[in-house]
């Protein structure tokens, strides 16, 4: 993310960070009376059951003030009837990839994927060693990235295969075959993630997912969260007090009250609520807010989340708030641990 401004021109400039139905819109905006510079990185990840799809595009647009949200709206629009009319093209993808007898396996949402990316069949061939392949290619529109997971080694020509498929899926490509006639997005049809949570006395514990899917993918999903869920949240729960009891803790532990204390006659909406955008547990940030403090893990495409609650004015001033990064390191430990072997 940048911020183009021209010389001798003045203005004042602001971030505006958006997530509109799973997709990220980020930019950085110099306004002056007329008009808006907008430079601005803008794209998705969706999530399928076989693989992982992201793009991402960075661009410069002069828009006229107040013309900037119909933009965003525009770009969000734009995705998302590519993201639906490419349907047919994933489809095949999975087809020819079994065709092939590459031995891909259903996505599973705690495995940690490898950040090291593959642009040449040698590169494919070495990254299926640890049983994910990290695909790239940068088109002229932007940069699109495919994870896919695996359970045995591939050679030069199976790797060089899934290049050439892969490159039917470069999103200029899929882009190409969408237009305004196809069919629409229809509401609900695409969905900005998922969150379910477990709540205790002292802390709510959440798992979120921040890739968009498909409605019709929703139970899929929906089953794997939900048995990580109830896999880590008893053991996190008694962790967390032998935590307390050892004053390990970055907060004052009798200041913590419910989520149903905190929320009363609402409780029932708020801690049944799954859209990631309206979740109290906040996966895009901030960690600390009005409503309450966060402590957060990454686990593959899942973000593990414990929300802590105060009557009142949280003391950042308690001698404990030192211990915030020792107490994460905690969490990610624990949760890395019940989560295997597929973390």
């Amino acid at each position: 993310m940048f911020l183009h401004k021209p010389n001798k021109i003045r203005g004042s400039h602001f971030l505006l960070l958006k997530r509109v139905a799973g997709i990220f819109l980020c930019s950085a905006i110099l306004m002056y009376p007329k008009e808006a510079w907008v430079s601005s990185n803008a794209g998705f990840t969706i999530l399928e059951p076989y693989f992982q799809y992201s793009f991402y595009e960075s661009n410069r647009k002069i828009l006229r003030a107040g013309d900037e949200g119909a933009y965003w709206k525009n770009k969000n629009n734009r995705f998302n009837r590519v993201l639906k009319n490419a349907e047919p093209q994933f489809e095949k993808f999975v087809s020819a990839v079994n065709k092939a007898r590459i031995s891909m396996v259903p996505f599973r949402l705690t495995k940690e994927m490898d950040k090291n990316t593959a642009r040449t069949a040698a590169e494919v061939a070495q990254q299926s060693l640890s049983k994910s392949v990290h695909l790239i290619a940068d088109g002229h529109l932007g940069t699109t990235e495919l994870w896919i997971q695996i359970d045995a080694t591939l050679g030069l020509k199976e790797s060089e295969t899934l290049l050439e498929l892969f490159n039917d899926l470069q999103f200029e490509k899929l882009e190409e075959n969408t237009s305004d006639d196809n069919v629409p997005v229809n509401e609900g049809e695409l969905l900005k993630g998922l969150v379910f949570a477990e709540h205790f006395e002292q802390f709510s514990l959440g798992v979120s997912l921040t890739s968009t899917i498909r409605a019709k993918n929703l139970n899929r999903f929906k089953k794997e969260m939900q048995g990580v869920l109830k896999k880590i949240a008893p053991e996190i729960n008694d962790g967390f007090k032998d935590q307390v009891s050892k004053n390990l803790f970055w907060g004052e532990p009798a200041d913590l009250i419910s989520l149903k204390q905190k929320t009363g006659s609402r409780f029932d909406a708020v801690a049944n609520e799954t859209d990631p955008v309206r979740s109290v547990f906040n996966p895009y940030g901030p960690l600390f807010d009005d409503f309450g403090r966060r402590s957060s893990t990454q686990a593959g495409s899942l973000q593990i989340s414990m929300l802590f609650l105060t009557q009142g004015a949280w003391n950042d001033k308690s001698p404990l708030a030192g211990q915030r990064g020792q107490f994460e390191h905690w969490l990610h430990l624990i949760s890395k641990r019940l989560i295997d072997p597929v973390y």
